[in-house]
């Protein structure tokens, strides 16, 4: 959905060199902002180096993410269980570690204040 709540969907734009993906409002034209999943999916591919396979969800929950936007506060469990799920399948070490349910949560957290701090920004022109 549109990071300007008009209600309308976004369309992904493919990014430029190293940038992260952008999406377009459907009707306004306008270039969004990333959200929370974009964000987090960022953190977790500098780490990691492995994007999502086929399969895993990981696409699915990166739009809802997104579509939630800073409600993600809200879905912390869900999303931290789906990490700790892919971690589990991949063998990061992070499947091992105790409080790796913390990481996730604050893993999520942080990409909410980026995804916020982006639309802030956007909203101020700059």
């Amino acid at each position: 959905m549109c990071s300007y709540n008009c209600g309308q969907p976004s369309i992904a734009i493919p990014p430029m060199a190293d940038d992260l993906p952008m999406r377009m409002c459907v009707t306004g034209n306008r270039i969004l902002t990333k959200g929370p999943g974009d964000f987090l999916h960022a953190a977790i591919l500098f780490w990691t180096k492995e994007a999502p396979q086929r399969g895993c969800g990981c696409d699915d929950l990166i739009a809802k993410m997104n579509q939630w936007g800073s409600a993600c506060r809200g879905h912390l469990d869900e999303i931290a269980d789906h990490m700790i799920e892919q971690a589990k399948e991949r063998g990061w070490k992070l499947a091992g570690m105790p409080g790796a349910a913390t990481v996730c949560r604050l893993m999520v957290l942080r990409a909410v204040r980026q995804a916020e701090r982006a639309i802030a920004s956007q909203s101020r022109g700059l």
